[in-house]
């Protein structure tokens, strides 16, 4: 019977099966095939008696396949060739045979042998089915090539193969030397991995061919370390250039300067400024560039103020200069002006000193960012207006002394120190305090001069002699005038003390 098919029995009997797996037996007795196999059918009366029946159950074949359709052998060669059926279960066997047996034998586990030179078809059959493989025999194999030999493929691209011996196609076996940098699957196709080199080989029995597979990492963009830079003439920045992918095959990179004149490139990216101005730096790699705006520049060195020093008087300015080198500096010649003594002398944005009080002051001048700077000492002078004395005329008694006072205007004039003399020392004689003294009766000048000698200031002084007694008077006047007189030369005394 065969798998699927049914069969009734009659009668008023028990059946039943050894193998139900294989077949079932209903309580009528039909029979009904399950799979592939062999299993006794019984059935038993009433009475007890007993008959038994032996199924065998086949699963026909639906298909077959070899896993070779075309073959080339050398005389005495032997391979072996591989059939699959369908079902995986049939009960169907595989038959072997050869159209020529002259040419090619095969046993009946489908090893086939190349006898002699020629062809036959050594076929498989199972069942209703049968699939066959084309075997040529010869003494002289036509030499198995490729397609191709060498292929450069860019990375992510396919190839596809083909392998031949003369005008046959045989079914080869494919293999990449290195599958991370081109693998190839079973029909030949190459796909490029990474960036090197790979030989794929065919292989056909133990003949075989090679194709050698180079695989580049085509360049995608290009960037530089800096889009801007300032430079000054003489030196020398460093670009770098970033290739992606980072993995790209060994990228040539060209530089170029559009004005050698003002920044020169070399191969390796290194700009030198030349002279000062503006140019683009270049960086091409394939069909990709990028761009560095370049500024060269004359740093400033120094600076320096003219004059480095300066007197003024109050109210009065001046302005400064600023002198920076080299003169040909492009650096940004700003310069910060400030006072270390606003009250004294002020600076304004262009330099110009104001003189505002007596006293000093230090002017300091900063270039753009502080890195150069020059100083001027300022000092302010407030001279002497006007002059005098607090007396125009004193007069004195030998011995007695007073102090003169000067007046000077303005209050806040820098300079006050005075310088004392007398016309007639031996009349009156005077110190540098203005303390005048009554030395000898007769008349002298003293005079104030201001240390800058501008103005003077005068006083007349009369020295009368100390007044005497006779000897007569001297006689006559009691004691108790003496003392009289003692005290009143002690309150003399007093006083002019109070008055200096």
């Amino acid at each position: 019977a065969a798998v699927g098919k049914e069969k009734k029995a009659s009668g008023t009997v028990a059946w039943s099966s050894s193998n139900t797996k294989v077949a079932s037996v209903s309580s009528r007795g039909l029979l009904t095939a399950v799979d592939g196999g062999t299993a006794s059918i019984t059935a038993k009366s009433i009475d007890g008696g007993t008959a038994a029946c032996k199924v065998n159950v086949s699963v026909p074949a639906t298909g077959i396949f070899l896993n070779m359709t075309d073959i080339v052998l050398q005389t005495g060669e032997t391979r072996s060739l591989n059939a699959s059926v369908e079902p995986s279960d049939t009960t169907d066997k595989v038959q072997w045979s050869t159209s020529d047996a002259r040419v090619v034998a095969v046993d009946r586990n489908g090893k086939i042998r190349a006898v002699a030179g020629g062809s036959a078809a050594v076929t498989a059959k199972a069942g209703a089915f049968s699939a066959a493989c084309r075997v040529t025999v010869g003494t002289s194999i036509p030499e198995l090539r490729l397609s191709e030999n060498n292929l450069s493929l860019a990375k992510g691209d396919t190839y596809r193969l083909t392998a031949a011996r003369g005008s046959r196609k045989p079914a080869v076996t494919w293999s990449s030397s290195n599958d991370s940098v081109a693998s190839v699957d079973k029909t030949g196709k190459i796909t490029a991995k990474s960036a090197g080199t790979a030989v794929v080989t065919a292989l056909d029995g133990k003949y075989s061919a090679q194709c050698t597979v180079k695989v580049t990492v085509p360049v995608a963009g290009i960037s530089l370390s800096s889009k801007e830079i300032s430079i000054e003439v003489g030196t020398t920045w460093t670009l770098t250039a970033k290739i992606s992918p980072a993995d790209a095959t060994k990228p040539s990179i060209r530089w170029a300067s559009s004005d050698k004149n003002v920044a020169a490139v070399d191969g390796k990216g290194n700009v030198t400024g030349i002279a000062p101005g503006t140019a683009v730096i270049t960086a091409e790699s394939g069909q990709y560039s990028a761009q560095c705006t370049v500024h060269v520049a004359v740093s400033v060195l120094t600076i320096r103020l003219s004059p480095e020093r300066l007197a003024l008087e109050k109210g009065a300015s001046r302005t400064l200069t600023a002198i920076i080198l080299p003169s040909d500096a492009t650096e940004d010649r700003t310069i910060a002006w400030m006072s270390s003594n606003p009250a004294v002398a002020s600076v304004d944005g262009f330099g110009k000193v104001t003189a505002k009080a007596g006293g000093t002051a230090t002017i300091t001048a900063k270039t753009s960012g502080g890195r150069f700077s020059a100083t001027c000492a300022v000092t302010v002078m407030v001279p002497v207006r006007e002059f005098s004395l607090n007396k125009t005329s004193l007069s004195l008694t030998v011995g007695k002394s007073e102090t003169l006072i000067p007046f000077i205007t303005p209050g806040d004039a820098t300079v006050k120190d005075v310088f004392w003399d007398s016309s007639d020392s031996d009349v009156a004689a005077v110190d540098q305090s203005g303390r005048v003294t009554a030395v000898g009766a007769g008349t002298s000048t003293v005079t104030a001069t201001t240390k800058d000698g501008s103005f003077t200031a005068a006083c007349q002084v009369t020295v009368e002699p100390e007044a005497e007694l006779s000897a007569a008077q001297q006689s006559s006047v009691p004691e108790k005038n003496d003392s009289r007189r003692e005290n009143q030369a002690q309150l003399e005394q007093k006083e002019n003390s109070e008055e200096r």
